[in-house]
């Protein structure tokens, strides 16, 4: 197995700093282009990270680009990064499976069109889990795409490929999507920022669906500043400052504890915060109890449906992954009174939220731990053992279900140390209040704190 540490190549792009270059003429859509082709090509060999490259499309995109004198896009000339669960017209679009190898949409997605018209060039199309079903982005079509920080673990998923180039400077930020955490727990995992929009702030269409009513487009960026300004163009309008934000905790949630360098991590994290803003213990903490079930047995049953409508079953048999082959076994058992169990336990969650949460933002864990080793299957914490998935999702997984708005930050990192990420959730439509202040926090946690809070015992008791 490979075990080696890569850390030290590793060095980010900044779609605000290649922005300001293309504005004073220090460098061409062009020079930006050929130099993340080869970081491309580079990150290819060593993370496993893209399913095409389009070496062409972005260089003719480019020089496009270049001529323009008049009508500049918010992202015009800048390299931009789709996951391989999103169609293109003009660029094969896998979806992570054997069964579209070579398969070529008719048209772009409508987000796509959105970044094109303002001026974004797709340099190629990330690795995700087979149908973005999964959170180690490994597939037969594509192989075992690696983390960056550590060769021997994963970079989490199914936005992998993404968070893994973003992480290793091919490009300033990415679209992926988001069904439990499929953006925020690869980023947290990679040490980039995954954001997680309201639902249906963004159209699906094109988008290849894995759980309907859980789906999000989603983005992965360098840092809160490079997705703010991908965010911009696909239009999204920020929200002007409204005064001193309601700010609640949450050091952990039932069910799924944290490993203790993370804990230790994420305190220091909301101490620093604590310093700075009116931070306060949240009560919403027995709300997320048996959470998972119900994420899952959602997901179980509306994938089964996009996939048995879509495939026939010599394809699922001969084509599809075995894990996607294993779960479409458990989907064919899922009885629509289990889905409709489901749905209520969900709803109450839903209404009980929205009566609860009176704040305006929620700090917690993005995931419970840092980015397992590759073919771990099963996580243990003290007493607790589970699935990698649901290590993974069980933090995330909740704002899919009530389809909040929620965005990953890194934490501080140590040397030696891997990547782990910290996850503001904000209320529906408040977008870019969340994103205004995710970029107040990230600069918060960009100098270290002394702890000020009391410990989880003394305030849980």
């Amino acid at each position: 197995m490979v075990t080696e540490r890569t850390s030290g190549w590793l060095a980010k792009t900044s779609l605000v700093g290649q922005l300001s270059g293309l504005v004073t003429g220090e460098v061409t859509s062009v020079d930006l282009v050929t130099k993340a082709l080869v970081d491309a090509r580079m990150c290819q060999t060593i993370c496993n990270a893209f399913a095409s490259i389009a070496e062409e499309q972005a260089l003719a995109a480019a020089r496009s680009s270049d001529t323009k004198r008049t009508r500049r896009g918010k992202v015009e000339g800048l390299p931009i990064l789709l996951k391989d669960n999103i169609d293109t017209h003009d660029i094969v679009t896998a979806y992570g499976s054997r069964a579209y190898r070579n398969h070529v949409p008719e048209r772009d997605a409508p987000l796509v069109r959105r970044l094109k018209a303002e001026g974004g060039i797709i340099l190629g199309k990330t690795t995700t889990h087979e149908f973005a079903w999964g959170v180690t982005t490994q597939s037969t079509a594509f192989g075992i795409t690696r983390n960056p920080h550590d060769r021997s673990r994963i970079p989490g998923g199914s936005s992998g490929g993404l968070a893994a180039a973003i992480a290793s400077g091919v490009a300033g930020a990415g679209i992926g999507s988001d069904t439990g955490g499929s953006v925020r727990i690869p980023a947290a995992l990679c040490g980039v920022v995954g954001f997680k929009p309201s639902a249906g702030l963004w159209p699906l269409e094109g988008f290849f669906p894995l759980a309907a009513t859980l789906d999000h487009p989603g983005i992965i960026g360098a840092s809160v500043d490079d997705v703010i300004v991908l965010a911009s163009a696909l239009g999204l309008d920020l929200a002007e400052d409204t005064g001193a934000p309601r700010v609640e905790y949450l050091e952990d949630l039932p069910g799924a504890p944290l490993d203790s360098e993370v804990r230790n991590r994420v305190k220091e994290a909301i101490d620093a915060i604590a310093m700075s803003l009116p931070v306060q213990l949240s009560n919403l903490r027995p709300l997320f109890a048996h959470l998972f079930p119900v994420f899952a047995g959602t997901v179980l049953a509306e994938a089964g449906m996009v996939h048995f409508a879509r495939s026939s079953a010599d394809t699922i048999a001969s084509l599809y992954d075995p894990d996607t082959q294993s779960r479409l076994e458990r989907s064919r058992l899922t009885s629509l009174a289990e889905y409709e169990a489901c749905q209520q336990q969900r709803r109450s969650f839903v209404q009980a939220f929205k009566k609860e949460f009176r704040s305006d933002f929620l700090i917690l864990p993005t995931c419970i731990c840092t980015a397992p080793r590759i073919g771990e299957d099963e996580i243990s914490i003290g007493s607790w053992a589970g699935t990698v998935r649901e290590a993974l999702m069980a933090y995330t997984s909740p704002f899919n279900l009530n389809g909040y708005p929620a965005i990953s930050l890194p934490l501080p990192t140590t040397a030696g140390s891997l990547p782990a990420g910290i996850q503001i959730v904000g209320r529906p439509g408040g977008d870019g209040h969340l994103l205004r202040f995710a970029a107040t926090v990230e600069a918060i946690l960009a100098s270290p704190r002394r702890s000020t809070l009391p410990s989880k015992e003394t305030e849980y008791g």
